[in-house]
């Protein structure tokens, strides 16, 4: 996130009168913000610690981004061949590094 969509957020609260803006609240604007870039990064990307073994089946199971990644559940992803407690494991360890889950 660049700083001009911060400000561009501070300018949004106070054009509707929101003069005070708590700092928890800018918080949880940036953090969702970074969730949404986020979501929409392919898992193939050299920046992540993620084993290119467990990219590519991921990948051959229609999982392609962190978004497609975030909208599975543990069940889901046990049902992928090959795919077992270790590799959950991994899948935990990459998400948490950005607060991120999967799903319920």
């Amino acid at each position: 996130m660049n700083p001009s969509e911060i400000i561009s957020k501070l300018k949004e609260l106070q054009a509707r009168g929101e003069h005070m803006v708590s700092i928890s609240e800018l918080l949880d604007f940036i953090q969702r913000r970074n969730e949404e870039l986020l979501y929409g990064v392919d898992l193939f990307n050299e920046r992540f610690s993620l084993d290119p073994q467990l990219v590519t089946l991921l990948n051959d199971h229609g999982i392609n981004t962190v978004g497609d990644l975030c909208s599975k559940s543990i069940t889901d992803l046990l049902r992928i061949k090959s795919f077992g407690k270790r590799r959950g494991y991994q899948i935990y360890d990459f998400l948490r590094q950005f607060n991120l889950k999967l799903a319920p």
